[in-house]
């Protein structure tokens, strides 16, 4: 399963020309977290996993792109070695990652395109750092609002036998 997994996610890396697999186009890097996530689990062949993080790695280099292949590894080395504490301001977005990814795009990006038609290019980076505060900002909320309220409601949802029959508990 992995090495078709790996293959495929190649297959998309390396064909993201193609308008209808530009939306898997970074499968790629999500298959490196889960290979991580497998060799932290001990799941599948150590060997499969090991040549499939190996086949990704090269793939990615040989495509010419150095700075996705640095970061995609070092996330990757995060998961699998990485055995300390967790500080509190990284398990803080860890929490609110779901939302930091739902609202980083209408408003983040979206805040920096308006912007840069106004702003001076020296202030690009303070213009970044802005946005990037707001979206920390605006995740929080729509994490305590939103995403906490209905995982809480959603655990109140039971599945028994059949997957038909959904029992709602008050």
């Amino acid at each position: 399963m992995m090495v078709l997994l790996t293959l495929f996610s190649i297959f998309i890396y390396y064909s993201n020309m193609l308008v209808i697999f530009s939306f898997f186009s970074y499968m790629i890097f999500f298959v490196i977290g889960i290979i991580g996530f497998f060799f932290l689990l001990n799941i599948g062949n150590f060997y499969v996993n090991l040549i499939s993080i190996v086949i990704i790695g090269f793939s990615i280099l040989i495509n010419g792109q150095i700075a996705e292949f640095v970061s995609a590894f070092f996330a990757f080395s995060v998961i699998v070695f990485y055995d300390k504490k967790i500080p509190k301001f990284v398990n803080f977005i860890g929490e609110i990652s779901y939302s930091v990814y739902l609202i980083h795009f209408p408003l983040g990006v979206k805040l920096i395109n308006l912007s840069k038609r106004y702003v001076i290019s020296d202030l690009y980076i303070v213009l970044f750092i802005l946005s990037f505060i707001l979206i920390i900002l605006v995740s929080k909320i729509f994490y305590e609002k939103i995403e906490k309220p209905f995982a809480r409601m959603s655990s109140r949802i039971s599945y028994r036998g059949d997957f038909r029959m959904v029992n709602i508990k008050s």
